[in-house]
């Protein structure tokens, strides 16, 4: 190659830039976003009856009612003095428009089942439900008993108005009726408003099963460990891979229609943490510092987000804001004008497993006022509720 073609490429690498406008990253927001206002904190340690043998309680779940008037939030409470360390569960119900207590369930006492784990949600405005393994209970607001209870039938992790699914098994949580769900080796990932049980084998398929109709769906989808979910409308399903990769079909024709831009060189380790749009075909994923949103058809990438640590959640609020919770800080971010709208710096911290939970909706209040942000540490045991920025 010639001394001056080599040159050519080589000098504008050496003086730090890109080759072609294609490979440069967006430049980090520069103006200080405006402070999140915050409505409120409620303890936890005042919430959760605690003594000087236990450890702080841990936030385990938290899941909005539709209308947003309730949060439900599970939490556990380890007691050291025992032989064997006991952990006592306790579900919370809050009234978000008040910011107070109005039950507090101790379920150690009512789920008889010693092994599986807790799993809370609500089912509509007025009923939610508690589980463990195979041992399933449904509450109505306003009453500590619970409404229904449902033993050894199933219990449950995913749920829509009319059914509950898990590992396993889908069900009709008014009747009682119980289906067979067949569901990939890598557990249930989501649950459609038709029906449509959605999950990932360990082989990389995607399975889609309805129970009630008895259809059912398998296809590869090119990841080794898929969890896939289900766009707004359910016509959709995106599975996300590790270093922004992703991959869209559309249902049932099992039709791939897009695939997300991978970035190359990054490891490949650290799997990649997703949100879809409560309403929109639209969806956004974060791996490290940069959350990417896509329109889902046609597929298109509508707004990369440049975070200044690393992005631990986000979710959607409203149609045009994005929340993401990093290391430290709570954001509120405008996809449309892709820049940094407001933000509780060092606020964040470590918030228990609330991290773990496959969607995060759970951080924004449907009525798209309201954000609420729990955190588990030792220091801090709490859960804060932000308003919203217009």
């Amino acid at each position: 190659m010639p001394l001056r073609v080599l040159l050519a490429f080589a000098l504008p690498l050496l003086a730090g830039c890109p080759v072609s406008s294609r490979t440069a990253a967006p430049p980090p927001p520069t103006a200080e976003a405006a402070p999140l206002e915050r409505i409120t904190t409620l303890d936890l340690g005042e919430l959760v009856v605690k003594d000087d043998a236990s450890y702080p309680p841990t936030i385990r779940r938290l899941d909005y009612a539709e209308d947003g008037r309730h949060l439900l939030l599970l939490t556990s409470t380890t007691h050291r003095e025992q032989r064997k360390p006991l952990t006592i569960y306790h579900l919370l119900l809050l009234n978000t428009e008040t910011a107070t207590l109005e039950r507090k369930i101790p379920l150690s006492d009512i789920l008889t089942s010693d092994v599986g784990m807790f799993l809370v949600g609500f089912l509509d405005n007025e009923h939610y439900f508690a589980s463990k393994d195979d041992d399933l209970l449904i509450f109505r607001l306003g009453e500590n008993e619970p409404k229904l209870r449902h033993v050894g039938r199933g219990g449950g992790d995913f749920a829509n108005r009319r059914h509950i699914a898990d590992f396993g098994f889908m069900i009709d949580w008014r009747t009682g009726q119980t289906y067979r769900a067949i569901v990939g080796t890598l557990g249930v990932s989501d649950l459609t408003d038709d029906d449509w049980v959605i999950s990932g084998e360990r082989n990389g398929y995607i399975a889609r099963h309805n129970p009630v109709s008895g259809e059912y769906q398998e296809w590869r989808s090119g990841f080794s460990y898929p969890t896939p979910f289900a766009s707004a409308s359910g016509r959709y399903v995106i599975a996300a891979g590790p270093d922004l990769d992703c991959r869209v079909w559309r249902v049932p024709e099992r039709e791939q229609v897009g695939r997300c831009k991978h970035r190359w060189f990054g490891g490949g380790k650290r799997w990649s943490t997703y949100a879809a749009h409560p309403t929109r075909e639209r969806f956004a994923i974060a791996w490290r510092e940069t959350v990417r949103v896509y329109d889902i058809e046609p597929f298109e990438l509508k707004a990369e987000l440049q975070l200044d640590d690393t992005a631990r959640q986000v979710a959607f609020a409203g149609e045009d804001k994005l929340v993401a919770l990093t290391q430290r800080d709570v954001q509120v971010w405008s996809v449309r004008e892709q820049r940094l709208i407001a933000a509780d710096r060092g606020a964040a911290m470590h918030f228990g497993e609330a991290h773990d939970l496959p969607h995060t909706a759970e951080l924004v209040n449907p009525n798209g006022r309201q954000i609420a942000v729990a955190r588990s540490h030792r220091d801090h045991n709490d859960i804060t509720f932000y308003a919203l920025p217009e």
